[in-house]
């Protein structure tokens, strides 16, 4: 990543502004328009494309008929290394990596929609995508090459210029997080992916909270009145202390109101001096100023950027979630901000006719806030990759220019500027694909290798995890760790019976993540939308209704019918029930899973939704919700208890490791005093369950037949509990 900090220069390139839709199919679902319908030249097919290929997949219509966008997905058929065609002729660079090319044939991926054509197309990857490691069978992307007709068979190159990629697995939609995780450590991400953590800790509750009263900094003050603003950050930050959720946190992690308001009263000052600086509608000089670097364009136009300054005017959404299924990526943005950068560029030639040039410009931003320490001035690699893929996501969201973000650091209270250039773009993408292949064969024993880098590694959060798995599932020793004393610090207690312990059951757990997996519906954009109405698995045409707030902190939001007509019944084949995960999507097209949540209650006139977020109350905005489908979690969470119960090194776990690794039999009291009254209801041998279930330090195992009245004994048991 390059160190090159600006932010009001745009990309030259097409990522950011997506010059073309050739990776994106507008299919016709009227069965009376003609499906051969022929196009003079392909300008004329790129037109129709564009006019509507953000049409909604409900709604959307092209000459009277209903539209489905689908992105164009294709299979990998054959894989071959040659020399690039077009320097046959240049005996000069023969032997280079710049004289190859790695030729692809493709066939169009099986779809619901059968008139897509299946003919062989070729695809011709140079430069940096010479290395994409591809395998018969891969399902991929291609974006900015398809300039040709989608039904006439051709070939595509994919290289360096701006704007184009290839995408391995699009599918898997890969966090942003999760790249700024990969930029250190490969191995790192994939192993977060596997096994996540549960529970929390200190500093991960501090830096949540911290990011609320943020977010609702912003939202508060959205002019250039800031009076009053100390009083006012001390009252959100006693009102969100306040709330069930925040109390629920705290209560988990184990530390009192009094010592968390503490803390986060450090922050005031840090948070007055940013509304002062950076809370404007007009940026003023000595206002807001981020240091900037010099740019690719100010290279080019013999400039030099002396000062900026940035304003932020407007806020668009908090925590707002992006899906793009064209890029493979995913993420939750802290702030979508509206900016206005005022730029003061000096010539470095005195000669120069024009010797200064002042821009005002407006864009609409990612805005990320770190709570943690800033390692540099410009923003730390992962952290600046963050916000990049957080840009590219933006351009394809909003269909706009997206030149950068901005990069905030809290307990420094410095903010830096970070531009998203094509080359950066270009090798986040790369990494991208590396990363995807992992994940998407992580249930297998093929993980990156180990960082090797002692220094590194002893400060990763993940060193434990990462040295069990090494030894247990990868037969690794101190000598392939590369780590030498610390591995074995970290691996000491683990035993041969540990070891084939965790492997048995981490293959397992790996056989029903793998299984959930396959089983999986397609991704939404991939599939049918009439089909999975038909099943009962989608309804569209929805607004958003009003919003109530909960006395357990949650948030219940009604959707109704745009024409107000009934809904359809919820018996039959409908898979909308109470308690069912649903995902929300902009039915335009424009915003796919933009909240999710769960159903609450049903009726004929509405459903209602315990969303994670709340959405615009308008009627010109339709939602369509979709019943969620994914039960790789499933797998996951297995994966994660077993990582959890061999890492941990307190006593509990300990324990628990003697009783269910090692087969020590369980310890019981001699004697175990209950109150009569509460169980006079039950018959001898449930009394006596219960008093064993009473004795026990460790574990008890009851068998009851059916009908011997085990629920009665649970109940009884809760109620000794209680």
């Amino acid at each position: 990543i390059s160190d090159d900090v600006s932010i009001h220069d745009s990309v030259s390139t097409a990522v950011c502004q997506l010059p073309t839709m050739g990776d994106v199919d507008t299919i016709v679902d009227n069965d009376q328009c003609p499906s051969d319908i022929k196009y003079e030249h392909d300008d004329e097919w790129l037109e129709d494309v564009s006019n509507s290929v953000w049409e909604g997949q409900l709604g959307g219509e092209v000459g009277g008929a209903t539209t489905t966008r689908v992105l164009r997905r294709f299979v990998v058929q054959s894989v071959q290394t040659r020399k690039r065609e077009d320097l046959q002729n240049d005996q000069s660079e023969a032997t280079t990596r710049s004289s190859q090319e790695l030729v692809l044939q493709l066939k169009a991926a099986a779809t619901s929609h059968a008139h897509l054509d299946e003919s062989i197309s070729l695809c011709l990857l140079r430069d940096d995508w010479l290395d994409t490691d591809l395998f018969p069978g891969n399902r991929i992307q291609l974006v900015g090459c398809c300039d040709n007709m989608p039904t006439q068979c051709c070939t595509h190159v994919i290289d360096n210029r701006p704007g184009r990629c290839v995408i391995v697995v699009p599918d898997l939609l890969v966090s942003a997080t999760t790249m700024a995780t990969a930029t250190g450590c490969m191995r790192r991400a994939v192993l977060a992916e596997l096994f996540k953590g549960r529970g929390g800790h200190e500093v991960m509750l501090l830096g949540s909270l911290l990011h609320q009263v943020f977010e609702q900094v912003l939202l508060d003050f959205r002019s250039d009145d800031v009076t009053n603003i100390q009083d006012h950050v001390i009252q959100l930050i006693q009102s969100t202390l306040k709330t069930f959720p925040a109390q629920m946190s705290m209560y988990g992690v184990g530390v009192s109101h009094d010592h968390v308001i503490n803390k986060l009263l450090e922050y005031v000052p840090m948070l007055v001096e940013w509304v002062g600086q950076f809370m404007s509608h007009t940026p003023v000089t000595g206002r807001g100023e981020i240091e900037v670097r010099r740019t690719p364009s100010c290279q080019a136009d013999n400039q030099w950027v002396e000062n900026c300054c940035v304003g932020v005017s407007g806020v668009h959404d908090i925590e707002e979630c992006i899906w793009s299924p064209r890029f493979g990526l995913k993420g939750k943005v802290d702030a979508t901000v509206e900016v206005k950068i005022r730029t003061t560029r000096r010539s470095r030639n005195p000669q120069s006719d024009q010797t200064e040039q002042e821009l005002l410009e407006q864009f609409t931003v990612p805005l990320e806030l770190k709570t943690g320490k800033m390692s540099h001035p410009l923003g730390s690699v992962d952290h600046r990759a963050q916000v990049i893929l957080y840009t590219l996501m933006m351009s394809e969201h909003y269909e706009g220019e997206t030149p950068g973000g901005l990069l905030y650091y809290l307990k420094a209270g410095h903010m830096v500027g970070v531009p998203a250039f094509d080359h950066e773009i270009r090798a986040l993408l790369i990494m991208r694909n590396q990363l995807a292949s992992y994940l998407n064969n992580c249930y297998t024993d093929k993980l990156p290798e180990m960082l090797r880098y002692t220094h590194t590694c002893r400060h990763c959060p993940l060193l434990q995890s990462c040295s069990v798995f090494h030894k247990c599932v990868e037969d690794g020793t101190t000598e392939t760790s590369g780590l030498k004393e610390l591995f074995d610090q970290n691996v000491c207690y683990i035993t041969d019976t540990y070891k084939e312990f965790f492997r048995h059951w981490y293959d397992l757990a790996c056989l029903e993540a793998w299984h959930c997996r396959r089983n999986n519906n397609e991704a939404l954009w991939s599939q049918d939308t009439q089909n999975r109405i038909k099943q009962g698995l989608c309804i569209g045409k929805l607004t958003a209704g009003e919003v109530s707030e909960q006395p357990d902190g949650s948030t219940v939001q009604a959707f109704y019918r745009s024409d107000m007509s009934s809904l359809p019944p919820w018996s039959g084949e409908s898979q909308f029930v109470v308690g069912e995960r649903v995902i929300i999507s902009r039915q335009d097209g424009r915003g796919w899973a933009v909240s999710t949540g769960y159903i609450k209650k049903l009726c004929d006139s509405g459903i209602h939704i315990v969303v994670g977020k709340s959405l615009v109350t308008n009627n010109r905005t339709l939602y369509r919700l979709d019943i969620s489908q994914s039960h790789v979690a499933i797998g996951n969470a297995l994966l994660s208890n077993l990582m959890s119960f061999m890492t941990s090194h307190n006593e509990r776990s300990q324990r628990l490791r003697e009783l269910i690794i090692d087969g020590v039999e369980p310890v019981f009291c001699d004697s175990c005093y209950y109150d009569n009254s509460l169980v006079s209801n039950l018959n001898s041998g449930q009394k006596e369950a219960i008093a064993k279930v009473m004795s026990s330090k460790d574990y008890s195992i009851i068998l009851g037949m059916p009908g011997t009245g085990m629920n009665h004994h649970i109940g009884g048991d809760v109620m000794f509990v209680v």
